[in-house]
């Protein structure tokens, strides 16, 4: 059952961004060539490599139930998932952001392709930044004679709960208040449209805005949703090895669960677009 589960969710999830990606390509030059759809790209492309190169190991890790591999490749599937999870947190924050920008103040004029270019090479260099310390510590922890691949800072367990709690706040919760909060802002910004903001942009435009901004809503809080589960796993890890041990059983079941839901995001993104956005749709 968990081999089917993998097996569609890697099937849907490739062939779903790879439309994205194709379609952003084929109509760059024309109606696609803004900074939301650079960013949208990106975020697509983010979903391929995570599913191409991180789901596989995953399926194996989880079919056998212990780390199966050398260091290497605990090490190269550790850094990638982390970073391509920090890099889709990112281009959601500064998707929202982006948005905010062209509903509060009509006035602001969108980023262009080359400011939303260096945008996503800075968070490409942030993720790879934040994931560094975790490349150069030793990965490996026993958890009920079981071997999980994870990082750890030597013998200093106080290393390892300093650098979770960082990660978990840039990562997680930080963005997460971010975007809750502009999105409210922008629940009432589109909901009390002044008369002139009406009249300048009409209110055809006025209705566009308020539609892209629920497709984005959609995807910011299914990422949320999905990688949570993840998220906790990462904390029980670090700070409640003992509550793991003793429940190992349940743990693992969770575990499992946690990240095949974070795969699955990569299934609800081009979902969304196809479904909601007309410009996808057609």
């Amino acid at each position: 059952v968990l081999i089917i589960f993998y097996v569609i969710v890697f099937i849907l999830a490739m062939f779903g961004n790879s439309v994205i990606v194709c379609v952003i390509i084929k109509n760059f030059h024309r109606k696609f060539r803004t900074s939301m759809h650079l960013m949208i790209f990106n975020l697509a492309i983010t979903h391929l490599l995570l599913t191409g190169l991180s789901l596989p190991i995953a399926l194996s890790r989880d079919i056998l139930g212990y780390w199966f591999a050398n260091d290497a490749l605990c090490y190269f599937y550790g850094s990638l998932t982390n970073a391509l999870a920090i890099v889709e947190m990112l281009t959601m924050e500064f998707m929202t952001v982006e948005r905010y920008r062209a509903v509060a103040n009509y006035r602001n004029r969108s980023l262009t392709k080359s400011q939303a270019s260096i945008g996503i090479v800075v968070i490409w260099l942030v993720g790879i930044s934040i994931v560094l310390p975790s490349v150069i510590s030793p990965v490996f922890r026993d958890l009920q004679t079981t071997i999980f691949c994870t990082y750890r800072f030597h013998s200093y367990e106080l290393h390892n709960l300093i650098y979770t709690s960082i990660l978990l706040m840039i990562v997680y919760l930080i963005p997460f208040a971010i975007i809750m909060l502009l999105y409210s802002c922008l629940a009432y910004n589109l909901r009390h449209h002044n008369i002139e903001v009406r009249e300048r942009l009409g209110e055809a435009a006025v209705k566009n805005n308020r539609k892209v901004t629920n497709i984005l809503w959609i995807l910011s809080g299914s990422f949320f949703l999905c990688w949570l589960p993840i998220f906790i796993c990462v904390i029980l890890i670090a700070f409640s090895t003992a509550y793991i041990r003793k429940n190992f059983c349940t743990f693992r079941a969770f575990f499992i669960i946690a990240h095949l839901l974070g795969y699955v995001y990569g299934v609800v993104n081009p979902l969304v677009l196809v479904t909601l956005s007309d410009a996808y749709k057609n």
